[in-house]
């Protein structure tokens, strides 16, 4: 029920879940999806927020029989996962460089499993382990949160991913 209320871990007020999701929406404003990085302020923030999301979640094994909680079209509101980070900042960047939306579309009566089993990358220069960690295609997602409106997952590599439920992706 989003009508409960829990222990706000920012000074001991009680909030529901409908307010820890709008507190979060506002600590998601204007910082591009979190891409280019977030302060380490900010980021504990945003972590805390999707933290008390997650002790509440009201769809705990989605992916058991609830596969219509994640089906649809869902749109990237932040993610822990940056690109440049900083630099873009220290480079002049800033407002030079920037990143569309990022939408995922889940239709669950169309899924197919896939499972790479061979990949060959040639690289000219030497820096193999980096390019295994970014072309690395084992993984997993594990859904940590998902509502009507909200999903909110974590990877194996410890990154966060919050998405909002859209009804139009712009592919």
């Amino acid at each position: 029920d989003s009508g409960d209320r829990e222990l706000d871990d920012r000074g001991g007020d009680y909030a529901t879940v409908d307010e820890i999701k709008q507190t979060l929406y506002g600590a998601l404003r204007g910082i591009d999806r979190g891409v280019f990085g977030v302060t380490s302020k900010k980021k504990s923030e945003i972590e805390a927020l999707v933290e008390q999301l997650e002790r509440r979640n009201p769809t705990p094994q989605p992916t058991d029989h609830l596969l219509d909680k994640v089906d649809g079209n869902w749109k990237l509101l932040y993610s822990t996962i940056t690109i440049l980070g900083s630099k873009r900042t220290k480079l002049g960047l800033r407002d030079v460089i920037s990143i569309g939306d990022s939408f995922q579309i889940i239709d669950v009566q169309k899924r197919v499993d896939i499972k790479l089993e061979k990949s060959t990358v040639t690289p000219e220069q030497k820096n193999y382990d980096l390019l295994l960690a970014i072309f690395n295609p084992e993984g997993w997602l594990e859904i940590t949160y998902v509502d009507d409106s909200l999903r909110i997952g974590r990877d194996d590599k410890g990154n966060i991913f919050v998405l909002e439920r859209t009804e139009h992706a712009k592919i």
